[in-house]
């Protein structure tokens, strides 16, 4: 872990108490998940210590219960200094680091390493060269000589591209090296994380004529035996006897490494290898062959397997063509993959296909998986007990669906065209599991009028006596009614063994409804009034409603229409007033909840409501808001208004008018503010 600390200062260098720090995790390390956090909040000096697991940071700074701020991102290696907070977030991270800043300190190097040559005495200068000679002498002798090279890390959960080195000046007619990599991804301590592997290279023997980087010039093979911290290789020739080598890191490897073998070469003056360890932001595609292979070994404790072990998997059909069988039931209780035909013993169906046969346990218990050309699939089951067969059961899918005849009592579960409504059907009596039961008139359902409805009941037995009380149960009731006026609604209830819970309703469209303010509210018959519905916006008819005039409605309002007789003055016709139990009017408000306008209603004998539009006006007297000068409802905005509906007979429909019989009943007045 890496010491973080320092002290929190403002601009004026006045030290920050009181101040919580948070760092959240922005991927999965080797020790923290990504999206974990940790904070720590600085003392009465501004002073903080954070000791921290490697990996990339998000800094998230929060002021006395302030809204929580992101001031940077830090990244903390294995071998990262301790250092304050400012340090970490100004060292510059690998976005930061453009090619054109690479361009320029290389450029920078060159030109001082040549002012320097230049500065230098001719004595000088040769000794540097004789120094120079002789290391690059001693590199090349021990560039190959079980040098250990340390392998790219990739801490992170997903396998990354590395450039890991260049074999250079290796000419053709089988110039070769070798590559031993120790470790594999994971450190858990299993001995399938000791991975050993090896890569070995060898040029060609192509001519001075053919181009650079054509196959064959180099392969290779690459040997995994025990796990390996290498997913993949890909060599590309750069440029002429120069092979840049290119392996896919598995994720979460660190710690691992990998050493150079080589000889000398008469034909490869100068052949070396160049460490380079550069992670790559592009699949590297070359065109040479490399062989990836997993190796076979055996623990030196026990004795070698034999030919028959070694072979058992091509004797029972793995990896081989077609093995017959003449019966499929398996007398040895041993795994097969082999073909059957239509005389093949205790086969299913009546088609040719292929088997596959699994022991189940140590015993004589064996599971069958057999499918046929035209895509049929059955499983099966037997054992050596006599008589010596199987029990087929039939798989179906998209490909081989199955008929009624297939599921004999498919109709009686709701599940087949044409299914007849039971009449006077009854709820609760269904404590069974069943889908689709339809009933007409049926006793028990939640909507307690006439129609038809859909029952679903999922149950599950506490008992196997097959009484009711042996069931619990959960039933859901779909409306349909009458030509479909209760389509749309749901309700549930459950079965406890002795009783049935009330029903509760699920909340749609079909029984709410979104107020002028988005709020959802129970549905009744609504109305929406606006001053000018072309320009309202599409969300105004959402819900199932209908333009009539100056008003939308829904399906329980359909009859309702309303006109604007002056600024601010609309009348709406077809109901018989405003709701008289619960909520009557919404008004549309700001994005502070203040009312935009208030509402006067006014309702007739004959269920005629007029409603007045005004400006708030504040009356400075009664201290509260009244109804000022005359406006129309803001444009794009609505008024809801709940309302009450004359009675629909479901055989006799009678007309509005003979609904409201009552005409000496007094004018309803109301207002919102």
């Amino acid at each position: 872990m890496t010491l973080i600390s320092g002290v929190l200062k403002g601009p004026y260098g006045d030290p920050r108490s009181g101040v919580t720090i948070t760092l959240r995790s922005v991927r999965t390390s080797s020790t923290v998940l990504s999206l974990a956090k940790s904070q720590s909040v600085t003392d009465d000096g501004g002073k903080y210590a954070l000791a921290v697991e490697p990996g990339a940071y998000e800094v998230i700074i929060s002021v006395y219960g302030a809204q929580p701020e992101r001031v940077g991102a830090i990244e903390v290696y294995n071998d990262s200094l301790p250092g304050t907070l400012n340090d970490f977030l100004g060292r510059p991270g690998e976005s930061d680091i453009t090619p054109e800043i690479v361009q320029t300190v290389d450029r920078l190097r060159a030109e001082a390493a040549a002012s320097a040559g230049k500065a230098s005495s001719s004595a000088a200068a040769a000794k540097v060269s004789e120094q120079n000679a002789a290391k690059s002498a001693a590199q090349v002798v021990t560039a190959f000589d079980n040098v250990r090279f340390k392998l790219p890390e990739n801490n992170t959960n997903v396998s990354t591209w590395f450039l890991l080195g260049q074999f250079k000046n290796a000419g053709q007619n089988g110039v070769g090296i070798a590559l031993n990599f120790y470790g594999s991804n994971g450190y858990n301590g299993f001995v399938y994380n000791a991975g050993l592997s090896r890569l070995m290279l060898r040029t060609g023997n192509l001519g001075a004529s053919d181009t650079t980087n054509k196959v064959n010039r180099i392969g290779g093979t690459f040997i995994n035996d025990t796990g390996t911290a290498i997913l993949d290789i890909q060599v590309i020739e750069s440029s002429r006897d120069n092979y840049d080598i290119y392996v896919k890191v598995n994720s979460f490897t660190i710690n691992c490494w990998y050493t150079v073998e080589q000889i000398t070469y008469a034909n490869a003056a100068g052949l070396h290898w160049e460490h380079k360890a550069i992670k790559q932001s592009v699949e590297p595609v070359g065109v040479m062959k490399i062989d990836m292979r997993a190796g076979v070994s055996f623990p030196q404790s026990q004795a070698l397997p034999d030919y028959a072990t070694v072979a058992q998997s091509a004797i029972g059909g793995f990896g081989t063509g077609p093995i017959h069988t003449e019966d499929a039931f398996a007398k040895d209780n041993k795994s097969s993959i082999q073909r059957y035909t239509v005389a093949t013993a205790n086969r299913p169906g009546n088609v040719s296909g292929g088997l596959l046969t699994l022991p189940v346990d140590g015993g004589p218990s064996c599971a069958y998986f057999a499918t046929s050309a035209s895509r049929q699939a059955w499983v099966g089951s037997s054992s050596t007990a006599l008589p010596s067969t199987i029990t087929w059961s039939r798989l179906f899918s998209s490909s081989d669906q199955p008929t009624v005849a297939d599921i004999p009592n498919l109709k009686d579960w709701g599940l087949t065209k044409g299914v007849i409504a039971a009449s006077k059907g009854n709820f609760n009596a269904q404590m069974q599991s069943r889908r689709g039961y339809v009933g007409t008139d049926p006793i028990g359902n939640p909507f307690k009028d006439v129609g038809t409805y859909f029952l679903d009941t999922r149950s599950w037995a506490v008992t196997q006596t097959g009484t009711d009380d042996s069931y619990r149960t959960v039933q859901t009731c779909y409306g349909y009614g009458v030509n479909a006026a209760q389509a749309g609604k749901i309700a549930v209830r459950s079965w406890n063994g002795t009783a049935f819970t009330p029903w509760v309703w699920m909340w749609s469209e079909a029984n709410t409804t979104v107020d002028a303010n988005g709020f959802i509210k129970k549905a009744s018959p609504i109305a929406r009034l606006s001053a000018a519905p072309e320009h309202m916006q599409a969300d105004y008819l959402d819900g199932g409603f209908a333009l009539a005039g100056y008003v939308a409605v829904n399906g329980e309002a359909t009859g309702v229409s309303a006109e604007r007789i002056s600024t601010g003055v609309y009348q709406l016709k077809g109901s018989l007033g405003l709701a008289k139990e619960g909520w009557t009017i919404e008004v549309p408000q700001d994005v502070n909840g203040n009312r935009l306008c208030f509402v006067e209603t006014a309702t007739d004998s004959d269920g005629v409501i007029t409603v007045k539009i005004s400006k708030r006006r504040f009356d400075i007297d009664t201290a509260t808001v009244v109804a000022g000068e005359a406006m129309d409802i803001p444009e794009g905005r609505w008024i809801d208004l709940r309302l009450t509906m004359p009675v629909r007979e479901a055989v006799e429909v009678l007309p509005p008018e003979a609904l409201v019989s009552n005409d000496d009943a007094p004018s309803e007045t109301n207002a919102a503010s």
